[in-house]
């Protein structure tokens, strides 16, 4: 058994409930990112304010992210990696300060 199945069982047995932070330290982050999508609305949109964005710019952002994690934990190639999904969103206004440029469409490449 590892170290975090032993969190988990500790506060099943002693509380009855495993809190978020917990959780979050045995999960996967695609798992997370399912969580997330699964989330009330209400609080789906209290996370996404946390980052300045709407909640389906989050969950697009994590799905994104999920797959670049997946490529390079898994040895494959990353450096041209090409996404099915575009950002658009104003939230962000500092992409260009990262050296993220912007397609004619408005998406960012």
């Amino acid at each position: 058994m590892t170290k975090h199945h032993q969190v988990v069982t500790h506060y099943m047995t002693e509380h009855g409930y495993i809190p978020l932070w917990v959780l979050v330290n045995v999960l996967t982050f695609g798992k997370i990112e399912y969580f997330f999508r699964n989330m009330k609305p209400s609080d789906r949109t209290a996370a996404a304010k946390q980052f300045g964005l709407l909640p389906d710019e989050l969950s697009k952002f994590m799905h994104m992210l999920a797959l670049a994690r997946n490529k390079c934990a898994h040895d494959e190639r990353f450096y041209d990696m090409r996404f099915k999904e575009r950002i658009h969103t104003k939230s962000i206004k500092n992409f260009s300060a990262l050296g993220i440029k912007r397609a004619a469409d408005g998406s960012y490449t």
